[in-house]
């Protein structure tokens, strides 16, 4: 596997609300947001060793209904090319609305707010998790600051 684009760690969970701390650790690491990439770190606990300090594995298996939903190549494959015109319902029935909230002044970390249409599509996600994220969303919008680019130095 590749090295890690973000740390993530859940913040707080309530209804239908995920508040997900998202932190870059390399350069290609950019802040993005969309619901692909909402869903995609909902998914990405299912697969993916999951934390609750660093270096102590998460104590229980972490299983909930998303998994059935989607395919985690097809998820993948859509960071690179798109999600499918026909696939967009399905996305949409998952993830209502993705946002940031309390941007670091460098840009390199914020906290995500996703809001699901369903409780249960974050069921399997608790506060306190933690896990290297390797999920991008290539044709997402990017978070920056105004007048700097993502890569100066």
């Amino acid at each position: 596997m590749s090295a890690p684009l973000y740390a993530m760690k859940v913040l707080n969970k309530h209804g239908t609300t995920l508040r997900v701390r998202v932190m870059s650790v390399c350069e290609a690491g950019c802040l993005t947001y969309s619901r692909l990439f909402a869903l995609n770190i909902l998914y990405e606990p299912l697969w993916n060793i999951v934390y609750e300090r660093v270096g102590i594995l998460w104590g229980r298996p972490v299983e909930g209904p998303l998994r059935a939903m989607f395919d985690q190549a097809a998820l993948i494959d859509w960071s690179s090319s798109g999600v499918p015109w026909a696939a967009e319902p399905r996305v949409e029935a998952v993830v209502r609305d993705v946002a940031y909230e309390d941007l670091s002044d460098d840009a390199q970390s914020a906290t995500l707010r996703i809001e699901v249409t369903h409780p249960r599509w974050i069921a399997h996600v608790e506060p306190g998790m933690l896990w290297d994220s390797y999920v991008w969303d290539e044709h997402a919008p990017v978070v920056s600051l105004p007048g700097r680019s993502r890569f100066a130095s």
